[in-house]
């Protein structure tokens, strides 16, 4: 499929066409080769239905090309985690840190920043990865009844969310 990228360089739009399996390698592709990762450039991305115009650059994502995701958690990610992230390269971090900053190299090197953390940690992720994607899986809790009375409790894969911003706001409290 071709995808037709509008973006922005020195303020001035530009237009290139990438050749992807679907439109989320062609976003990551793009973003990653030719954005220097920056994707608040990019303007739009869709599916491409104009004639070729002479001079137009056009990308082709290699065949072995994938995004590199840094996945900080304990637990290994999903099948379904790994399907919703699409062809991607995953670097899973399972220890315990005092900071984020210890994983400073790790989150450099990745295009995606996946993190089971505390709101502590994840603001430092977030000042870390700069324009990279920092992003949570959001779960559904499922209540399994066993024979000794006991709930079991299994997690459901939903989404994936992008964190864009903590904030924690405070006020007096009086009773």
């Amino acid at each position: 499929m071709l995808y037709k990228i509008n973006f922005l360089n020195n303020g001035i739009s530009h237009a290139n066409l990438v050749e992807a399996s679907n439109i989320e390698l062609a976003k990551s592709f793009f973003v990653k080769e030719h954005l220097d990762g920056d994707a608040t450039r990019l303007v739009e991305i869709k599916e491409n239905n104009e004639s070729y115009k002479p001079g137009q650059p056009c990308w082709k994502v290699p065949d072995d090309w994938k995004v590199k995701v840094l996945w900080f958690s304990r637990h290994e990610m999903t099948t379904d985690q790994k399907k919703a992230l699409g062809a991607c390269e995953i670097n899973q971090i399972n220890r315990t840190i005092g900071s984020a900053y210890e994983l400073k190299e790790e989150i450099e090197q990745s295009d995606i920043v996946a993190i089971v953390a505390p709101i502590g940690l994840q603001q430092q992720f977030l000042s870390i990865a700069g324009n990279k994607p920092v992003i949570m899986a959001v779960n559904d809790r499922i209540l399994i009844p066993t024979e000794d009375g006991e709930d079991k409790v299994s997690f459901k894969f939903v989404k994936w969310e992008r964190i864009k911003k903590i904030e924690v706001v405070k006020e007096d409290f009086n009773l």
